[in-house]
């Protein structure tokens, strides 16, 4: 996705994996329109391998218990975050911690409610 994007030359996948099957996907690939806006959408992407990639880095931020509660609505019930087992608190957790991504965001919102996010810091380049 990103390689094609910054060159301007397709082909680029809008996905490669099926988060509902975990499974890889293969999509057909699209040419890079002549002007366009790429929107990535996801996690860990304040990494710092990946950081250089975006011109603005968004975080929509919200306390651990109110995302568990939005996936287990869309994806059912996580293990307890206490649980070793629950692979996606321990990796938010470690992802938090090394990369920081609540500083690194140069706009950071408040996600605690979606009916009413709120703009906590916006950096301008």
């Amino acid at each position: 996705l990103l390689k094609p994007w910054r060159s301007g030359q397709g082909p680029w996948r809008a996905a490669v994996h099926d988060v509902m099957s975990d499974e890889g996907v293969d999509l057909p690939g699209a040419e890079v329109p002549p002007a366009g806006l790429l929107i990535v959408d996801g996690v860990f992407l304040a990494r710092p391998e990946l950081v250089h990639f975006w011109s603005t880095l968004v975080l929509l931020d919200a306390p651990l218990a109110v995302s568990q509660a939005r996936g287990a609505a869309r994806y059912g019930p996580p293990p307890s975050v206490l649980d070793p087992s629950d692979k996606y608190a321990t990796a938010h957790a470690l992802y938090r911690a090394a990369c920081d991504p609540v500083n690194r965001a140069d706009i950071l919102i408040d996600a605690t409610s979606l009916d009413e996010p709120r703009i906590v810091r916006e950096r301008r380049g």
